[in-house]
């Protein structure tokens, strides 16, 4: 790589550092191209270079918070040997746990993508790759239920279908935290995220055996 493409590379990388700092301190509202311009120091003009608008921006940001979400569930997911698919699946949700409350502004960059897509990025043709971006991010759970199923541990079906419905049960409690904290009694979402994916993978054939072995060893990891 050149020293300019280097340059270039390195600039785009600060710009998004930049406008996430932008966003955890006065919201989307607070993201303007005027204002990150300041921040980096670059004429308006400079940063158009860059990105040709604020739903460029916001559909690069996005992205970028997808693979770095997607980074930690992928590396702990295939720490956990290939033959253990039901502790990879586990140990995966666990790391989007983890992740989702040490990057929390990052976990509701995300969230809010997923519950409004349009509202995000109102470009369809921008809003689509961020959607097939997450897909690419479940990769680690897709071949899990696939080696799952192909061990016999798992009745036949669609290993993405199983991979979507896992992060929407995970995403969907997460987003209860806040909730939760106003009836601790009634929401408990660490305990709940383990029920509700315990309960997907006995519904789907897993043998109660392996899941709570895989269960333990996870607490016992944790």
């Amino acid at each position: 790589m050149t020293a300019r493409a280097q340059h270039r590379v390195d600039t785009h990388a600060r710009i998004l550092e930049a406008a996430m700092a932008l966003v955890i301190e006065a919201g989307f509202d607070g993201l303007s191209m005027r204002a990150l311009a300041r921040r980096v120091e670059l004429t308006p003009g400079a940063l158009y270079r860059y990105f040709d608008g604020q739903d460029a921006l916001i559909s690069a940001l996005t992205a970028q918070v997808i693979r770095d979400l997607g980074d930690a569930v992928g590396e702990a997911a295939l720490a956990v040997p290939e033959e253990r698919p039901i502790l990879r699946i586990l140990a995966a949700a666990e790391a989007y746990r983890v992740a989702s409350l040490e990057r929390p502004n990052r976990f509701g960059l995300v969230a809010m993508l997923l519950a409004s897509p349009r509202m995000m990025v109102p470009d369809p043709d921008r809003a689509r790759p961020l959607v097939e971006q997450m897909m690419v991010a479940l990769a680690p759970l897709l071949g899990a239920y696939a080696r799952a199923e192909a061990m016999g541990w798992l009745h036949q079906g669609s290993a993405a279908d199983r991979a979507v419905m896992t992060f929407a049960s995970i995403q969907g409690l997460l987003t209860l935290r806040k909730q939760a904290a106003h009836a601790p009694d009634l929401i408990d979402t660490e305990r709940l995220l383990l029920v509700s994916i315990r309960s997907l993978l006995l519904g789907w054939g897993a043998p109660l055996d392996v899941v709570e072995s895989a269960l333990s060893e996870l607490g016992a990891q944790s």
